[in-house]
């Protein structure tokens, strides 16, 4: 996908954009977290200009993943992680592509075989069947290329095997809750860490936010042992990094802060002041959402009448002194906070 092309009639034009990588990139990551199952889709973010009319684009390419589906959560214009929806499958048929349900997947997956299983059980096997996930994750494969980035020292392979290990390796990481982590994986994944708190320290924008992204993919599967390392190895890193003004906010960062600090709520507080008072304009717009703020809610009444208090004060102070940025920013955490009560 393209970003910066206009169909004008029967022929495409070059129109370019304003946005650039790490916006949409971040914009993307979002999308797949909120929506897609399982985590792990792929996609590469590249700039990319016209020669001709010197006007930039983004290329957005997504990797064929051979032997594995995808599914959507799907609720109308609104979707968060913690509804309970519905899981649809994005399928090509013929010549349109179509969101089927899980009964049509299986269906059109199994064909005649079946329809005639469904048959012989009187159609009570599809809705009751409940799809899982099947990850197959090859620990050897996972330490061959640990011991190959511990080899290598020129900046572009290594780079290139960061991605390897990122895109093969990573998100097929077993979660912990499901298939409790062992030693013998939690030992190369310890050298991984050892090695990315190297390479976080570059001063290459991109290889930062990647390292972030292998980080936050961890953390999402890990068990407590390693939590603890990253937390131990990483935290003041992070710490440093939120609050260096030349570096943009990620929604890997700003996730991954969360999850180090266990979502303690004074730390969640604070996070959400500073956000709404003190971050850059295009820092809040695009990453205001990666805050969890349900988790610092929670359910907790003294917690929802002292953010709504300060939201509602603060609100009545930007619109006495007709500062609208502070008045926009505000009433979007008002209605965050709507949102989640």
């Amino acid at each position: 996908m393209i970003i910066g092309g206009e169909r004008q009639n029967r022929e495409w034009v070059i129109r370019g954009t304003s946005l650039d990588e790490e916006i949409v990139d971040n914009w993307l990551s979002t999308i797949v977290y909120d929506y897609v199952e399982p985590d792990g889709l792929s996609f590469e973010v590249q700039s990319i200009e016209s020669t001709e009319k010197g006007l930039k684009c983004i290329r957005i390419g997504v990797g064929k993943l051979r032997g594995r589906y995808f599914a959507v959560r799907y609720a109308g214009r609104k979707s968060t992680k913690k509804d309970k929806l519905s899981y649809y499958f994005p399928m090509r048929i013929g010549s349109s592509s179509r969101l089927l349900d899980s009964f049509s997947f299986i269906r059109n997956i199994f064909s005649n075989w079946a329809m005639g299983l469904s048959e012989i059980s009187k159609q009570e096997i599809f809705p009751k069947f409940t799809l899982t996930e099947e990850r197959e994750f090859d620990l050897e494969y996972f330490k061959i290329r640990i011991s190959e980035l511990g080899d290598i020292e020129e900046k572009k392979t290594r780079r290139m095997l960061i991605e390897d290990l990122r895109n093969y390796c990573l998100t097929n990481l077993p979660f912990n809750h499901i298939d409790p982590w062992t030693e013998n994986l939690r030992k190369p994944v310890f050298e991984l860490l050892d090695m990315l708190r190297k390479e976080i320290e570059t001063d290459d924008r991109d290889l930062k936010n990647r390292i972030l992204d292998m980080l936050h993919i961890v953390t999402k599967r890990t068990d407590d042992k390693t939590l603890k390392k990253i937390e131990h190895d990483f935290l003041n890193i992070l710490e440093e990094m939120y609050a260096d003004s030349k570096i943009r906010k990620t929604s890997d960062l700003i996730r991954l802060l969360q999850i180090l600090h266990y979502y303690e709520p004074k730390y969640m507080e604070t996070m959400i002041k500073d956000a709404v008072e003190n971050w850059e304009i295009n820092d809040f717009s695009n990453r205001f959402n990666d805050i969890e703020i349900s988790k610092y809610l929670s359910g907790h009444v003294g917690r929802i009448k002292e953010l709504r208090l300060y939201t509602l004060k603060k609100l009545e102070i930007a619109r006495k002194t007709g500062n609208l940025r502070m008045q926009d920013r505000f009433e979007k955490l008002y209605n965050r906070i709507r949102s989640e009560v």
